[in-house]
């Protein structure tokens, strides 16, 4: 019987940032930050802010078989805002 002690940790953080102004001129910042450890565990953060004439919603895509926690939120009268973190461990 073979037991596996120590599996990975992994930890991947990731960070979207898109702004578009009423000009139609954009501007992106995409960060990711991934740790590795021990005993797999895969923690995502997606933030995504959207200004424009009206109000965007978010919509975060969840990957593989994660359980994940969706948090979305409207901050000022064009910006959105969501993030969603998700953890499995194999």
């Amino acid at each position: 019987i073979y037991t596996h002690t120590h599996t990975h940790i992994y930890t991947y953080i990731h960070i979207y940032t898109h702004i578009w102004l009423y000009t139609h001129i954009y501007i992106y910042i995409y960060t990711h930050i991934y740790i590795y450890t021990y005993t797999h565990v895969c923690v995502y953060v997606y933030i995504y802010v959207y200004t424009h004439i009206y109000i965007y919603t978010c919509v975060c895509v969840y990957m593989y078989s994660c359980v994940y926690v969706y948090i979305y939120t409207y901050f000022l009268r064009c910006v959105c805002v969501c993030m969603y973190i998700y953890t499995y461990i194999y």
